[in-house]
């Protein structure tokens, strides 16, 4: 049974990463171009809504008149690639720290988990946007790159999976450890971004797009609730996929540890 849900998830997570494999050049395209024929100043409904003043855009426009879907597309390949990244910096991390810990002595055992211990107590989205404003600010760059949001990220999430690969743990643990780290820096980035601390507009990104929704929520629901459903999607699928993968036992050592 868990072997089917396994083979289940891997073939919906196969579709959702063609989707955002997909489309190249003109998804990228529309994301950013304003569609100057229909706009008229406002954000535009979806086709299923209102067909008349839709423009041809399947589930709306934003407040720009730029492609939504082709927006969610894009920002989605943003705020998972970064944080897909960031989980598996967190890993390489894990196996470095990790070697060094078992093989290296007392001495530097002790630090790097007291480290781990500190960077473990630092509450996650205040300390990325403090540092955010602290550096980036300081040498008049008022937005960070994404690499830059992917070492951040990685900084915060390694200290969980560090402690299993140094422990000599199953490796499934340290794996579903990274998926955890994975999905919570999904949220942790799309809340920075909603706050303007993260990834600027014109690039898309799940969080800013809710942030560009804020203004016209009350009248027009798509420009907020399609980024925030695939934020809900995401998570839920990296956890429903994570729980598929490894059986309870395992997921149970794993909060354990």
């Amino acid at each position: 049974m868990r072997y089917r849900r396994a083979v289940i998830i891997a073939a919906v997570a196969a579709v959702v990463l063609g989707f955002f494999l997909s489309g190249g050049e003109f998804l990228k395209n529309n994301a950013f171009k304003i569609d100057t024929v229909h706009w008229t100043g406002n954000p535009m409904p979806p086709c299923f809504q209102n067909s008349a003043t839709c423009g041809g855009h399947i589930i709306g426009a934003d407040e720009n008149g730029r492609d939504e879907l082709a927006r969610l597309v894009v920002g989605g390949r943003v705020t998972l690639g970064v944080t897909l990244l960031a989980a598996i910096m967190d890993l390489a991390i894990a196996v470095i720290f990790g070697v060094a810990i078992r093989y290296g002595g007392a001495v530097i055992k002790y630090v790097i988990l007291r480290i781990a211990d500190a960077v473990a107590c630092i509450p996650a989205w205040p300390f990325l946007i403090a540092i955010v404003v602290i550096v980036l600010v300081r040498r008049e760059k008022f937005a960070p790159n994404w690499f830059e949001l992917v070492i951040l990220l990685a900084a915060l999430n390694w200290p969980q999976v560090t402690r299993l690969a140094s422990a000599g743990s199953d490796w499934r643990l340290a794996l579903n450890q990274t998926a955890r780290n994975w999905r919570n820096s999904i949220l942790i980035l799309s809340t920075v971004d909603f706050f303007g601390f993260g990834i600027w507009p014109p690039t898309p990104s799940w969080g800013n797009m809710m942030q560009n929704a804020e203004a016209t929520l009350q009248d027009q629901w798509w420009v907020a609730v399609f980024p925030g459903l695939c934020i809900f999607l995401a998570v839920f699928l990296i956890e429903i996929g994570k729980r598929a993968v490894f059986d309870a036992e395992t997921a149970k050592q794993a909060v354990v540890s």
